[in-house]
This record gives structure tokens, C-alpha cells and sequence, in this order.
């Protein structure tokens, strides 16, 4: 695959070669870096049919909105109780926005606490399902919403989805009121996984992801927009020890995924023999890596380098501030 000398989106700099190419859905990807922003950017471009395709609650989920087989989506739901808590202490119940809200289900745990609560989802399609499992209110642009509207808003694993992360980013910082919480989780490619695993790292998910964020990257667009940062987390036992065990999994050269794949609600081998063995092998190593997956998780956090990071910010006030992003780049 050719590469062509390419310069950086965010800020215009030079990109430097990452990772890849990634043979995925009837496409050949790479992971470009920018050492300035240090983002990664996935080339080439998607189009929006195939990203169309590839968010749809087809792909995603069953019909009663589960992504995962049942096991799995009981730990999820505990963990999504947990971030509740968390959460809880840090803002006091009010209105709150959840962005890329998905099956709703964690928006239904902040209204069962005592959250007036709105969503956000790419379209129509992606919406329903939330709107008719939860009787939720889901919208699909973020314009309809009013300035200084929300105490809390959330960003889980969506920022990388998206096309204009800026803009969501600088969108959402209006959307709060003076005081306001801004809680953003994102794969991290300056992580020991990322940098370790390249393109077997289990989080670069290509070409789903067209952003690859960096702890650094998102501190600094946070500050720039007059958040005030209140906690970085870097210890996510969930997504960074299964990154870990995944990660490890594909650069040993196994079906790229395959225990992921197996765990979602409707991966089927079908009669695919060498999916099948691949499988088999995946479950029974799994064990075996959960010990040290445990050990480099803790330590990557440790270092200020994990899987996936989570910052949570204050707004100063209700007004963004008019200074250029890409002078902070």
C-alpha cells in the first residue's frame, strides 16, 4: 500500500507513519501520527456509506439493544453503575447529556438515580432503539439543544467515531452550565498497548475509529476550551486488561479479534473451520494472559500510559472561549 506524503488535519504539521495496513471490511488502512498534536488518523478516509454500515444498530447490537453475550453484559452493566457512582460524587443530579448514547441503557441508570437525561446518536436508525427500549429522548444533532442546558455531559468511546471531534468537543463545552462536568473516555495510542502492538492493538478498531486521541491531546483541548481538569483515569480494569489480553492475542498471530468477535451477541463461526480453531485457541490462552494482562495494565496506568483514559473536567462558566484551537495544537 502507498502511502503519500501527507500533512496533519488537526494542525497541518507533518504526519508520520504508525501502524498498519490493516485489511478490514473490503479496505487496506493505515495509522498516520502527528508528533506535534500527537494524534493518530486513519487513512485513507472511510466513506460515509461504509461508516454508515458499520454504526448500525445491525452491526452494533441485537434486537433487544444487547452488544455482547449475556455474561458480558452483566459486568457491563456493573460497570456502567459504577461510572454512576463515580459520577454522582463528583456533580450533583441534574440535566444530563449523553453523547453517542447507544442502546440508552446507561442513560436509563442515570435517570433510575434521579438525572432529568437527553441522548445523542448519529441518526435516526441508531436512535429508535433507545427511544423504544427506554422511552428516552434521543436526538441526532446537537443544535437543537440550548446553550448552558446540561450539568453533566458524557463522551465514551465516541470521540474517535467522529468526523469533527473539535467541534463536538468546543459544541458540548457551550452546552454546560457554569460549573458543569465534562466526562471524555478515549483509546490512548501513546499507551504501552498502542505503541507495543501497533496493528494488533486491540483499541485502533480500523475503520470504525478515524481518530487516534492521546491523553496529552485531549488534556490540552480541554484546557483550551476553559475547562478546569479535575481527575485523569488511567485505570480501566474492563477495557485495558481485555486490550492487554486481546492485543496479545493478534500479535500472536490468531484471527484478529477472535475472542472479541466470539463475546459479541452475534459472532458466528458458521462452519469456518480455521475461525473455529483460532477460537479454541484464543479461550484457552485466555487465562494464561489474564495474569499478566492484570500486571501490564497496572503498570501502564502507573506510568501514565494507559489503554484508555477517561478525563473528567469543570466549566469555568457558560461561555466557550473564542481563543483558536489550532493555536494550541
Amino acid at each position: 500500500m502507498n502511502v503519500p506524503a501527507r500533512s496533519c488535519s488537526l494542525c497541518s504539521g507533518p504526519d508520520a507513519f504508525f501502524s498498519g495496513p490493516v485489511k478490514s471490511h473490503g479496505g487496506e488502512y493505515v495509522v498516520l501520527y502527528c508528533d506535534k498534536c500527537r494524534v493518530g488518523e486513519t487513512f485513507p478516509d472511510p466513506d460515509d456509506a461504509l461508516l454508515h454500515e458499520l454504526h448500525s444498530t445491525e452491526y452494533y447490537r441485537n434486537g433487544e439493544g444487547a452488544r455482547f453475550i449475556r455474561p458480558v453484559e452483566w459486568i457491563i452493566e456493573g460497570m456502567r453503575r459504577w461510572r454512576i457512582h463515580r459520577l454522582s460524587k463528583i456533580v450533583t443530579q441534574g440535566r444530563a447529556l449523553d453523547v453517542g448514547c447507544g442502546s440508552g441503557r446507561f442513560l436509563r441508570g442515570l435517570r433510575s438515580s434521579g438525572w432529568n437525561v437527553a441522548g445523542l446518536e448519529l441518526n435516526d436508525e441508531t436512535a429508535a432503539a433507545a427511544r423504544k427500549a427506554h422511552g428516552l429522548a434521543v436526538e441526532t444533532s446537537l443544535d437543537v439543544f440550548d446553550d448552558g442546558s446540561f450539568d453533566l455531559i458524557t463522551i465514551t468511546h465516541v470521540l474517535e467515531h467522529l468526523r469533527n471531534p473539535r467541534q463536538v468537543l468546543k459544541r458540548c463545552a457551550g452546552l454546560l452550565r457554569g460549573g458543569g462536568i465534562m466526562a471524555v473516555a478515549v483509546p490512548n495510542i501513546d499507551s504501552w498497548q498502542a505503541r507495543l502492538s501497533r496493528e494488533d492493538w486491540f483499541h485502533l478498531d480500523l475503520p470504525r475509529h478515524l481518530w487516534h486521541f492521546s491523553e496529552k491531546w485531549l488534556l490540552r483541548e480541554l484546557t483550551a476550551l476553559g475547562f478546569t481538569i479535575i481527575k485523569v483515569r488511567r485505570l480501566d480494569f474492563a477495557h485495558n486488561i481485555f486490550g492487554w489480553m486481546q492485543s496479545l492475542l493478534n500479535v500472536m498471530g490468531y484471527h484478529h479479534n477472535r475472542l472479541y468477535n466470539f463475546l459479541s451477541s452475534d459472532d458466528f463461526d458458521r462452519g469456518d473451520e480455521p475461525r473455529a480453531v483460532s477460537l479454541i485457541l484464543s479461550v484457552a490462552l485466555a487465562p494464561l494472559l489474564l495474569p499478566l494482562s492484570v500486571v501490564l495494565t497496572m503498570l501502564e496506568a502507573a506510568l501514565h500510559s494507559g489503554g484508555t483514559v477517561e478525563i473528567i473536567a469543570r466549566a469555568d462558566s457558560e461561555v466557550c472561549p473564542e481563543q483558536s484551537l489550532n493555536d494550541m495544537a
